[in-house]
């Protein structure tokens, strides 16, 4: 006797019968057996930070973007600690869950990505005494005191002739 169990079902001989059952991840009667969508029906055991991928009969889990792990185990990846954030090189990489995020540092604006010297002498956001000189270093600045005058460029003296 032929059974007329679904390609997705197994058959069950029975004494002069047979039986037929949907194999897992599979519904039905046996005889017409649907695919079961474990993500839509919340039986997966995919991480939270983690895509589920219904397959025929099955499904996959895989960690989101800025964690690894196996899909069922998802911890945050540090992208700064191995260099694979697009940080600028005067910029600082802090590590979020899942990503990272740039902050130019002291001394240079922009995003982050970019940063951009800032010339403390132009923006007049030094604090160089009025005898003095301002100059302009990557990423700080300098003072120093003008001819005549004596100090640490901050605070600037006249020098008196005797």
């Amino acid at each position: 006797m032929r059974d007329n169990c679904h390609s997705n079902a197994t058959c069950f001989d029975n004494r002069g019968s047979f039986m037929c059952t949907c194999n897992t991840g599979y519904t039905g009667n046996g005889t017409h057996c649907d695919n079961i969508n474990e993500c839509l029906d919340n039986r997966d055991n995919c991480h939270t930070n983690a895509n589920c991928t219904d397959t025929q009969g099955s499904f996959t889990c895989s960690c989101h973007v800025g964690y690894t792990g196996n899909g069922t185990h998802c911890l945050n990846f540090d992208e700064c600690s191995v260099n694979r954030d697009n940080c600028h090189s005067n910029a600082s990489c802090t590590d979020t869950a899942g990503s990272f995020s740039c902050a130019c540092v002291t001394g240079y604006s922009g995003n982050g990505t970019h940063c951009k010297n800032i010339d403390e002498c132009t923006v007049l956001s030094h604090n160089c005494a009025l005898n003095a000189t301002c100059t302009d270093n990557p990423g700080s600045f300098a003072c120093a005191c003008n001819d005549g005058h004596t100090g640490n460029g901050t605070l600037c003296l006249g020098i008196s002739i005797i």
